[in-house]
């Protein structure tokens, strides 16, 4: 397509933005010169790129169109920036811009538009000009290989150029001739070029310059306009697509956008500003809280269920009459995802083993439906240990089992329904059987600080869970090294045994910090001493053997064994 025929004939019509689009932002800082750049690499016949529109056919469609629609910024003021709503009444068809925006609002401020700018309370109109005199493809300063002089200014007498360099053509003109041929448009304007100068090679040089300014605008087919069919649903997703270079594009901004334009709901702060506070909350680090890199997404997925609406994290989810729910329900949903995130913050739960964050939302339905309160967290009871203990249990089992892998919603439907019958989380089904050799291979993978480490270590301590506990290696680190070795013989294949499980899971258990630093690198062998048999037993330290330092792989083929047999007896179907 013509650029001219787009901005005159359709832009503002029938072409317009859904609301999914951001603001125009190229003239937020107009030294950086976007659309007077982006005129001279048109001229100078540079690729422009692709337009990408949703193609919204028949009149049935455009009534079910839940996003508002706005219209192309035209004439961009400075203290009203912002996209007005458009009328879609008599169109029975709409092409929405999904790639292309800002390319195309800056060819209408420049050929149909202007900017606006305020200057000592004086307002300013400028129009977007041509310098037809230009020779700013030599001058030293032109770091940016331009060919030809655009620029935003006043069209008035008193802004008339001073010297015989200057002839500036108000570019918007062309559109008067946008169905005409170039040397009709180059003629009508000889006569104005002869009364500014009779210099032979400036008349050349502005008639070339005109031409050329014609050709791209008016004759060129430099569009290429490529349209998208189906339902808004299929939109959102080819727009988080193409927008997903740079900074990620979450499925929320969008999402965001769309619900802004519901001014009813969220108040008083609108539906983009308490969400992304809300995130910003959940991911403040606090002490023994890190940042659980929950995102925008996250919340408003967690939002319709706990909403009790459909799971599906999808446009049509988000309607008028589920926003207003969400919106009634938004104080609820924030407390028992705050509790959820300070539950799971205190059994020492990390951003890297929280492999789905939708494993969490089942949570937050639970103690919104059992109304606990912020007591819960600390409480000692008896009943609210066992509550806490088979939460963790339960999500424990999720990560290790990636129960919310590809089918996230059918498992959230499920377990919010299981909730909603009063199951307890011992109770509810995972949706996947655990065999022996897949305990096997967690306990030869995992090590100090790995992924699941915490997870399996947690699962055989019984219910002795603590606040920010550590990974004690059993026999320390610091006792593997050339010296300890020699003390005790060790053959070379030995050292590569020792060195080899020194960091296993097989070597670890978990500790309370201040009984951590107690027992620092003591001797294991002495340090066990000290401690009752329930406790060595808890951690699953066999006792049946001599545990000195020379006895090192008979504790690893004991230990390892004992933890594969209490996992699986914890992860055997009739516990899931």
């Amino acid at each position: 397509m013509k650029i001219a025929e787009l901005i005159f004939k359709k832009v503002n019509r029938d072409y317009l933005l859904p609301s999914i689009q951001r603001e125009f932002v190229w003239l937020k800082n107009p030294l950086e010169k976007k659309i007077e750049k982006l005129f001279d690499s048109i001229m100078q016949k540079y690729p422009f790129g692709s337009i990408l529109v949703w193609e919204v056919d028949k009149p049935v469609e455009l009534e079910k169109i839940q996003w508002e629609v706005y219209n192309f910024v035209q004439d961009y003021d400075e203290d009203a920036p912002h996209n007005k709503t458009a009328s879609i009444n008599g169109f029975t068809k709409l092409f929405l811009v999904i790639d292309g925006q800002q390319r195309l609002s800056a060819l209408n401020v420049g050929l149909k538009g202007s900017h606006n700018k305020s200057s000592y309370k004086k307002k300013k109109i400028l129009k977007l000009f041509l310098n037809l005199f230009s020779d700013i493809e030599n001058d030293p300063d032109n770091n940016y290989g331009l060919k030809y002089e655009f620029k935003f200014r006043e069209n008035s007498p008193e802004n008339s150029p001073e010297n015989d360099s200057e002839l500036w053509f108000e570019v918007g003109k062309v559109l008067d001739f946008y169905d005409k041929d170039t040397e009709v448009f180059k003629e009508h304007f000889d006569q104005s070029i002869r009364l500014k100068t009779k210099d032979n090679e400036k008349i050349i040089k502005a008639k070339m310059t005109l031409g050329q300014l014609h050709q791209t605008l008016c004759c060129d087919d430099s569009l290429i306009i490529i349209p998208v069919t189906g339902d808004d649903e299929k939109a959102l997703n080819v727009f988080v697509r193409t927008n997903d270079g740079g900074i990620k594009l979450e499925k929320a901004d969008l999402l965001l956008s769309y619900m802004e334009s519901n001014k009813g709901i969220f108040k008083p702060n609108g539906a983009r500003k308490e969400i992304f506070g809300f995130v910003d909350q959940l991911n403040k680090e606090e002490l023994h809280k890190p940042d659980y890199n929950i995102a925008k997404d996250d919340v408003l997925k967690a939002a319709l269920v706990l909403s009790n609406l459909e799971v599906q994290y999808k446009l049509k989810n988000f309607n008028k009459e589920n926003l207003e729910i969400i919106s009634d329900n938004w104080e609820i949903i924030k407390k028992y995802l705050e509790l959820t995130v300070k539950l799971i913050a205190r059994y020492g739960f990390s951003s890297k083993n929280i492999i789905s964050k939708n494993s969490l939302i089942p949570i937050s339905y639970y103690l919104m439906k059992k109304s606990v309160s912020n007591s819960f967290i600390a409480s000692q009871s008896t009943i609210d240990i066992k509550n806490k203990s088979e939460i963790i249990k339960w999500l424990i089992i999720s990560q290790l089992t990636g129960a919310f892998g590809s089918a996230s919603d059918s498992t959230l439907k499920s377990v919010r329904e299981a909730i909603d019958s009063n199951k307890s989380f011992s109770d509810i089904n995972h949706l996947k059987n655990i065999e022996k050799e897949d305990v096997e291979k967690w306990i030869n993978k995992e090590s100090y600080g790995s992924r699941y480490s915490h997870l399996i270590l947690l699962l055989v301590t019984k219910n002795m869970y603590w606040d920010a506990c550590h990974q004690d290696h059993i026999f320390p680190g610091s006792k593997f090294n050339e010296d300890e070795y020699q003390k005790i013989s060790l053959t070379k294949m030995q050292i590569n045994y020792y060195e080899k499980y020194k960091n296993s899971i097989i070597n670890l258990h978990l500790l309370n910090p201040s009984v951590n630093i107690v027992k620092s690198d003591d001797d294991f062998i002495d340090w066990k001493i000290t401690q009752n048999k329930d406790f060595l037993e808890s951690s699953l330290i066999p006792t049946e053997i001599d545990l000195n330092f020379k006895n090192f792989e008979t504790f690893i083929e004991k230990r390892k064994q004992k933890l594969i047999d209490k996992i699986y007896e914890t992860l055997m179907p009739k516990n899931i």
